[in-house]
């Protein structure tokens, strides 16, 4: 059975509930993180359900085709699904492309260093078939950044021995050289200054360098706004960077894109950082434009699966402690049905409904 991998970059999955609040309504404190396990609103009720968001399912169904394809080396498919996804548009409701979502499930089978090894016959045979394509060198890019990862054996990077840190170096280098390789393809991919992006930031890329990168991958494919997520996984990703930096990275964005489209973009940024695991997220969220992500995420609901949004648009809420639109949404939407990929269990969630719903008279 094929295993997804953690990424190190924006496509991951939960991340622990934050309890500071944000700019916007503020009746009263919500409760802080000591108590979210002591406030238990008595037995789960019988029609509670927590499930994944419909979103989520549709991409590891994307990610395992991939997989799927890659190992039994259906190359003909492959290239022909990677120009499909390099189209406009193609991107799922919380902002992730499909198109990168489908590179990274080429390797979801690589979960070992055994098994990364054993990829190498199938990359020689995608070559001798398709020995210009683009996809080829993104792909094999690709291959090598998580070939750099199997190197640190699970440890960080401060704690690599001489070898693990060669090894490491080394396989980032030769990602780097897939990607050289394939500037002589005749096909352009907005694929190849995502790997770019990706790459660069593991060998200690500064942000003004990734912001000279992002604009030249902008001005060949304006309309992929993976580029700019990547810049905000940056900027909550390193402890150089304080909370205001992405939030007026994200800000600047939006106000280029202007009016809905703006919004959305400001609200899947927010909701990109909802879905982090990684601890060191909690104070970028300590504040953020609550107003303009409420449009945002009020545009997504009226506009795509509601089902795949209304998890996030409540976390949000609850963060934003704006208590009139997270009460609507659960009565009216969520009812007794909790996003997993969002709540991180029924106490979380019990915790915001009980405040949300609580009788202020």
């Amino acid at each position: 059975m094929i295993k997804q991998k953690a990424r190190l970059i924006v496509y991951c999955s939960l991340f622990p509930l934050l309890l500071a609040g944000c700019e916007g309504p503020r009746e009263k404190p919500g409760p802080g993180a000591a108590e979210v396990q002591a406030q238990v609103a008595g037995d789960v009720p019988a029609d509670f359900t927590m499930f994944d968001a419909p979103v989520l399912e549709q991409e590891q169904d994307l990610r395992h085709e991939a997989a799927q394809r890659f190992e039994y080396q259906d190359f003909k498919h492959i290239e022909e699904n990677l120009a499909r996804y390099r189209r406009p548009g193609q991107e799922f409701v919380n902002g992730k492309s499909k198109l990168i979502l489908y590179y990274l499930g080429l390797g979801d089978n690589a979960t070992t260093e055994k098994a990364w090894r054993e990829n190498e016959p199938r990359f020689q045979q995608w070559r001798k078939l398709y020995p210009h394509s683009m996809g080829l060198s993104v792909a094999l890019a690709n291959h090598y950044y998580d070939g750099a990862f199997l190197a640190q054996e699970g440890k960080t990077q401060s704690d690599l021995n001489p070898r693990q840190r060669n090894l490491r170096s080394q396989r980032l280098a030769m990602a780097q050289k897939a990607l050289e390789d394939g500037k002589a393809a005749s096909t352009r991919c907005p694929g190849w200054y995502f790997m770019a992006q990706t790459i660069a930031i593991q060998q200690g890329i500064s942000f003004a360098e990734l912001s000279a990168l992002t604009e030249k991958a902008n001005a060949q494919f304006p309309g992929f706004r993976a580029y700019e997520y990547t810049v905000i996984f940056y900027l909550t990703s390193t402890h150089r960077q304080g909370p205001q930096k992405w939030q007026q990275y994200a800000a600047g964005v939006a106000d280029k894109l202007g009016g809905e489209a703006g919004d959305r973009f400001y609200a899947r940024a927010v909701w990109s950082l909802l879905m982090r695991r990684d601890s060191d997220i909690s104070p970028h969220l300590k504040t953020f434009d609550w107003p303009r992500a409420k449009r945002g995420f009020q545009s997504l609901m009226a506009g795509f699966d509601t089902s795949s949004v209304m998890g996030a648009y409540a976390l949000a809420a609850w963060l934003a402690r704006d208590r009139a639109t997270l009460k609507h949404l659960f009565q009216d939407k969520i009812g007794n049905q909790a996003d997993q990929t969002v709540w991180a269990d029924y106490n979380q969630y019990t915790t915001a409904r009980k405040w949300a719903l609580e009788d202020r008279a």
